[in-house]
């Protein structure tokens, strides 16, 4: 998702981004701003959550900036990150979800919301599914399925407060039916096995 001279420089951005003192910290800021408007600045971000080497208050420094640039540039009319960009941000999230500590995961949930506010289900179809493969997985541990109930929540959330309406019964309808189809498929695979 980025080189290690690119992760090296933006883990030492947030950690720099962590000083007490005023004056490294806005430096540290402005910079890591300006990381972000790269074309992968949101994967770089995602590179630092999955590094389990780097500390966990600069992992969580990089989860709280993720889901601010997801909160204020995902919106398609006026967002500024690359399709290219959000499709890979969509191949990894749900996996990222089932391996991060508690503490990452809600940042990391509340990004989800937001691009599930945009994507879900038209823009992602694939989130679906690849719930029910992590859910239906029979080698998940207790932070895998945590993960996945946490995606899950942050995925229907939106459904809570809707009004009734065709439109929000057919992706009610939709979602019900993908998890039908999915869960059948992984018992299924998981019975031949």
């Amino acid at each position: 998702m980025g080189s290690p001279a690119e992760l090296t420089a933006l883990v030492g951005v947030l950690e720099q981004s962590l000083s007490p003192l005023a004056e490294p910290r806005r430096a540290a800021e402005a910079s890591l701003q300006a990381m972000l408007k790269q074309p992968n600045g949101p994967l770089l971000l995602l590179s630092v959550l999955r590094a389990s080497e780097v500390p966990q208050a600069i992992r969580l420094s990089a989860a709280i900036a993720f889901k601010n640039t997801i909160k204020k540039d995902w919106d398609p009319e006026d967002g500024s990150i690359h399709v290219e960009c959000k499709a890979l941000v969509k191949e990894h999230i749900v996996g990222l979800m089932c391996e991060m500590p508690e503490s990452l995961m809600k940042q990391l949930s509340a990004a989800l919301y937001t691009i599930g506010e945009y994507d879900f289900p038209n823009q992602w179809p694939q989130l679906l599914p690849q719930i029910v493969e992590k859910l239906g997985n029979p080698g998940s541990d207790f932070r895998a399925i945590n993960g996945v109930l946490e995606t899950s929540n942050a995925i229907f959330k939106r459904f809570r407060h809707a009004f009734k309406s065709d439109a929000l019964f057919l992706e009610l309808k939709y979602c019900l039916e993908q998890f039908q189809v999915s869960l059948s498929s992984c018992v299924v695979h998981h019975g031949r096995s």
